[in-house]
C-alpha cells in the first residue's frame, strides 16, 4: 500500500490547514522528548547540540585517523553498496550543484552499473516562490548528465526531484518513490551524496514519517534523530541502517563523499556555519570595469573588462557572507588584513588569510542584454553570481583553492 506523505505539486511547498499544522506541532513536542532520551558518543552530542564534535574526530583529506580520509569513504561505499541491489538517492545541493557532483564522477564504479539512480535536489525552499521549477529540474537533469559520466544515458528527467529536508517539502514523495523502485529492484535505499547536501536531515524526515504522527496528505515527516546531522563534513562515518518501523525495503544513510581539497573541508565550524545558507536574499550590484565585490575576506570578483560598460552582477549567498563593493585599486593583503572579521566576514580572524590562500580565475562573459542573465559564475561552497550585461566582459574570480570556479548557464535567468 502506498504511503501518501505529500503531494507533488508546487503547492507542497505552502503551510497547510490548520489541523495538519496542530499535529506536526503536537509530533514536534513528541519528537523533542524523544530525543532527549536517546544516549550518543560524547562526538554526536558535540554535533546535535553544540555545532562541534571535536577537530581531532572531523573527516578530512590527511586526518590522523585513516577512517575519516575521503579514500576512505570512497573504499566504505563501494565495499557496501556496489555488489548489493537496489536504487541510489544521490543528494545534491542546490546551492552547490557543481561541487556536490564533482565527488562523484566515478558513481558506476562506486555504486556499481545498471542501476536505477534517483537525484534528489535539496534546500528548494530556498529558491525563489515564483521560479518555474520545471526550468529548474530541466537543468539540474543537464547539469547531472554532463558532470556524471554514468549519469549520461542512465538518468531520466522524472528521476529528478526537488525537496527541502529544512522544510520536509517533497520528502515524502521523495521516499516513497525510492522504496517502490527499491521493491522492484528486489533491494534497498542507499542514500548517498557529497558531504554536506542534507543526506541525514532526509533520513531524520524519513524516521519521523514511518513513526506515526498523522497530519494529512501533505505531512513532510517530524525530523527525529535517526541519524546525527549537522554543518560538519564527515558527520556520517558508516553505512547506518535507518530504523523505519515497516515492512518494506530498508533505507541506509552513507558517508558524504569529500574533494580532497574541498573548501568546506578547510574552513572551521564558524566560517561554515556563516557561508552556509538557510535563507537568502539575491543582492544586484551594478559594477563598472575597475570594479570588485568582495565575499568576506574569502572571495571577490573583479570586473576587469567591458566593452560596453557596466554589468549586474546578482549574488546568490548566505546573509552571513558579506557583501562589500569597492574599487579593485583599493583591494590588496594590507586591505584585507586590516577589515577581516569586521567589515569583511568570514573568515573572523586576519591569521586565516594566509592558512586559506587566493587563487585568481578569469571568466569570459558573453552578455545577453539585461532581460537576462547571461550566466551564472558558481564557487563551489560559497554560491554563485549571476551575470547580466550587453558585450563581452572579462570577470578576475579569486576564491581559495578548493573552491571551484565554473562558468555555467545561468540557474535563474530571469529571476533577481
Amino acid at each position: 500500500e502506498a504511503l501518501d506523505l505529500d503531494d507533488d505539486d508546487d503547492d507542497e511547498f505552502d503551510d497547510d490547514d490548520e489541523t495538519a499544522a496542530a499535529a506536526r506541532k503536537l509530533a514536534r513536542a513528541a519528537a523533542k522528548a524523544e530525543r532527549t532520551k536517546v544516549v550518543v558518543c560524547s562526538r554526536c552530542h558535540g554535533l546535535r547540540h553544540k555545532a562541534s564534535g571535536g577537530d581531532a574526530t572531523r573527516a578530512r583529506a590527511g586526518a590522523e585517523d585513516a577512517a575519516l580520509t575521503p579514500e576512505a569513504f570512497e573504499a566504505l561505499i563501494r565495499r557496501e553498496v556496489k555488489d548489493r541491489k537496489g536504487v541510489v538517492l544521490l543528494f545534491v545541493d542546490l546551492f552547490d550543484v557543481e561541487g556536490s557532483l564533482r565527488c562523484w564522477t566515478g558513481l558506476g564504479s562506486l555504486v556499481g552499473h545498471r542501476r536505477r539512480v534517483i537525484v534528489a535536489a535539496n534546500k528548494a525552499d530556498l529558491l525563489p516562490r515564483d521560479v518555474s521549477r520545471t526550468r529548474v529540474v530541466g537543468w539540474l537533469h543537464d547539469a547531472a548528465r554532463d558532470a556524471v559520466p554514468y549519469l549520461r544515458d542512465n538518468l531520466h528527467l522524472d528521476d529528478v526531484k526537488l525537496v527541502s529536508c529544512r522544510t520536509g517539502a517533497g520528502v515524502g514523495a521523495l521516499l516513497q518513490d525510492a522504496r517502490d523502485a527499491a521493491s522492484r529492484a528486489r533491494g534497498d535505499v542507499f542514500v548517498c551524496g557529497a558531504a554536506n547536501c542534507g543526506k541525514s536531515s532526509f533520513i531524520n524526515r524519513a524516521v519521523g514519517a514511518f513513526s506515526g504522527g498523522g497530519g494529512g496528505s501533505k505531512y513532510k515527516g517530524e525530523k527525529r534523530w535517526g541519524v546525527t546531522a549537522s554543518a560538519t563534513p564527515g558527520t556520517t562515518l558508516g553505512v547506518v541502517k535507518v530504523a523505519l518501523r515497516d515492512d518494506g525495503p530498508d533505507v541506509y544513510d552513507t558517508p558524504g563523499l569529500l574533494m580532497p581539497d574541498a573548501l568546506g573541508s578547510r574552513l572551521t565550524e564558524p566560517e561554515l556555519g556563516a557561508v552556509l545558507p538557510r535563507e537568502f536574499n539575491p543582492v544586484a550590484l551594478r559594477v563598472q570595469p575597475g570594479g570588485s565585490v568582495l565575499l568576506g575576506a574569502l572571495g571577490r570578483v573583479d570586473v576587469i573588462a567591458s566593452e560596453l560598460g557596466a554589468f549586474f552582477l546578482t549574488f546568490y549567498v548566505a546573509p552571513g557572507l558579506t557583501l562589500h563593493p569597492t574599487s579593485t585599486a583599493n583591494v590588496d593583503d594590507a586591505y584585507l588584513a586590516k577589515h577581516c572579521g569586521e567589515l569583511l566576514s568570514p573568515p573572523f580572524d586576519a591569521a586565516r588569510l594566509a592558512e586559506l590562500g587566493s587563487t585568481p580565475t578569469d571568466v569570459e562573459i558573453d552578455g545577453r542584454g539585461f532581460e537576462r542573465a547571461a550566466a551564472d559564475v558558481s564557487v563551489s561552497g560559497l554560491g554563485w553570481v549571476a551575470v547580466t550585461g550587453s558585450g563581452r566582459a572579462t570577470l578576475r574570480v579569486h576564491a581559495p583553492p578548493g573552491a571551484l570556479v565554473t562558468r555555467r548557464e545561468p540557474l535563474l535567468p530571469f529571476e533577481d
